[in-house]
């Protein structure tokens, strides 16, 4: 080949590798362009509280709901605009005569590992948000010990906020519902792409089972500690 037609190659390699990044940059700087913003002149880190005194349901199968748990409260905080943390526990989880038990927690506790919280869109038009709560560092969601055995429940979860975008909030609900019995009703970011939910596991002696996809119903009281912008 020579050298003219090997520069005019070379350049249109070069030209078609710039449009690619420009490409993925553009769509990257979309997906994460959904931020919140505390009001002056309050700074990151906000803090994150969580109050829900009414019943949790982990919903299995068609009918089933295992563990059920009879209030959430949770910490956390926003460290930017579009990276947080929150730990939730769940009390009062199992039924009277079985209740959950996790190593260092009251009895009826089970306690989520730390989860990452980020803000996103939840269909394609970008009128619907909310955040995605994933385990940081390991897949498991939470666990828990019963009689007979053990629960896992892992993945992560999504669930919808109703403050619209270019509001400002302080106190807010995090509703994560279920579109059918065991079926998240959000589990796309942005209505595509991959799905997220949550799954669970039962431990026994005898070795381990999927007892299947898994949807969390609770709506979830959130205080942060200043006001926040949603930011488009």
């Amino acid at each position: 080949m020579d050298t003219k037609k090997r520069s005019h190659r070379l350049r249109a390699l070069g030209l078609a590798l710039v449009a690619s990044l420009a490409i993925g940059a553009t769509s990257a700087a979309s997906a994460s362009a959904l931020s919140l913003t505390p009001v002056a002149p309050a700074t990151y880190p906000v803090s994150l509280s969580l109050n829900a005194p009414w019943e949790v349901s982990f919903n299995i199968g068609t009918s089933g709901s295992f563990p059920k748990c009879e209030s959430a409260t949770g910490t956390g905080q926003l460290n930017s605009g579009t990276t947080g943390e929150l730990k939730i526990t769940y009390k009062g989880c199992g039924s009277s005569s079985n209740r959950c038990t996790s190593a260092g927690q009251s009895t009826g506790n089970m306690v989520t590992s730390s989860l990452a919280v980020t803000p996103v869109y939840l269909n394609a038009a970008k009128t619907i948000w909310g955040f995605k709560l994933t385990p940081i560092g390991t897949g498991v969601f939470a666990e828990c010990t019963l009689s007979g055995g053990a629960i896992r429940i892992s993945g992560s979860v999504l669930g919808n906020v109703s403050t619209p975008v270019g509001s400002t909030m302080k106190s807010f609900f995090l509703h994560q519902g279920w579109a059918g019995w065991s079926e998240q009703e959000y589990q796309q970011i942005e209505g595509a792409g991959a799905k997220y939910h949550l799954e669970q596991t039962w431990f026994t002696a005898s070795g381990e089972s999927s007892l299947g996809e898994t949807a969390l119903w609770l709506e979830n009281p959130i205080t942060a500690g200043a006001s926040l912008t949603i930011n488009p």
